[in-house]
């Protein structure tokens, strides 16, 4: 043959008829989903549709409510489908690129920095030497030095051995998790000390990982990778959450109570125009290259990128609720124009406003 039809077919709750055609949307998951009180990233079923789409083929379903789902997938099994150029295709790449709300590819491509803090110079250069054709590095010899770089430069990860001159790794990953400015860092300790107790330790510490020396650097570099992933993710939705699903999110409680705050303030101010980020830093008692860096950290966006975010997701709540009208949300969320809301709700989700609206009727 040369296509091939799968169907995948259940007996479960079914999918909302209103929300149907939402569902190969990024982020969007059904509100009678089994799951739905597990965290989830709602991109599963946009990416099973950009696969299937690289393959030449289709994905269509059928749904109704309390009795089930049937998915049917369609495409070409036969080689002259296919130009030369999709048997180099790189899959990872296009899925992202071709979705400009997508995470960046991975790897990351030097947009992280990693501080190394190690006293023993050999260990030292050999981590660099191994870290840096992924990612920018900087280094120390103590946790001391490390510390005060850390307060002046902007880095995303720590790696720290605990024994160290000066301020060993323990002092060092204590300083970082209780200094608001650096709070938000991941620190992974590294050890030759191989007992539970050092690691139950360096946990009380705050450490996000510890690592017995010697060490696989591929492991290394994959729990780099992991950590770094994981904060992406929480970037991408830590702007929907409520403040409950806020406290699940941020271990490290000061970090979680300032996200509460800043969204808070933000969600308040909603509506006034000239709401800026001055406003913002002074009201959270926070320098603005502090609040830079803390907001960039856990979310990926400036301040005022994070800002216009939250206008915009606003807007878009008040549009599928359906009680006001598109010059009368532009308002309410801070825009004087409704024509320039409308550009700025198209170039954040795709649609225009009454385009979207009507979809959502």
């Amino acid at each position: 043959p040369d296509r091939i039809k799968i169907s995948v077919k259940d007996n479960g709750r079914g999918i909302p008829a209103k929300q149907q055609k939402e569902i190969f949307k990024r982020y969007f998951r059904a509100d009678n989903a089994i799951n739905s009180t597990e965290t989830g990233s709602g991109v599963g079923l946009m990416l099973t549709k950009k696969l299937i789409e690289i393959h030449k083929g289709s994905i269509i379903f059928k749904s109704e409510e309390k009795t089930g789902s049937e998915f049917i997938v369609d495409f070409p099994v036969n080689k002259s489908a296919y130009l030369e150029s999709d048997f180099n295709y790189d899959v990872e790449q296009n899925i992202i690129s071709k979705d400009i709300s997508e995470t960046p590819p991975l790897p990351f491509n030097n947009k992280y920095t990693i501080l190394i803090a190690e006293d023993n110079a050999e260990m030292r250069h050999y981590l660099k030497k191994e870290l840096q054709t992924g990612y920018n590095i900087i280094s120390s010899e103590n946790g001391k030095e490390a510390f005060n770089k850390t307060i002046k430069m902007d880095v995303d990860l720590i790696i720290s051995d605990i024994m160290m001159p000066v301020m060993d790794g323990w002092e060092l990953c204590n300083s970082i998790k209780n200094n608001m400015n650096t709070s938000h860092i991941p620190v992974i300790l590294l050890t030759a000390l191989n007992s539970d107790q050092y690691k139950i330790e360096s946990m009380q510490y705050g450490a996000d990982d510890y690592i017995d020396k010697p060490f696989d650097i591929l492991y290394l570099k994959s729990r780099i990778h992991s950590i770094l992933k994981s904060r992406e993710a929480l970037q991408e939705r830590i702007i929907l959450f409520s403040d409950n699903q806020l406290h699940d999110e941020f271990e490290n409680k000061p970090d979680q109570q300032l996200m509460v705050s800043i969204n808070k303030i933000v969600s308040d101010k909603i509506s006034k125009e000239d709401f800026s980020v001055e406003e913002l830093s002074r009201i959270i008692g926070m320098s603005r290259p502090v609040l830079y860096r803390k907001l960039k950290s856990y979310t990926g966006q400036s301040p005022q990128e994070y800002i216009s975010s939250m206008r915009l997701i606003k807007a878009e709540i008040m549009i599928r609720k359906g009680d006001h009208s598109i010059k009368e949300i532009a308002y309410e969320t801070g825009f004087s124009d409704p024509k320039y809301f409308s550009k700025c709700f198209k170039k954040y989700y795709g649609v225009s406003p009454s385009l979207y609206n009507a979809r959502s009727s």
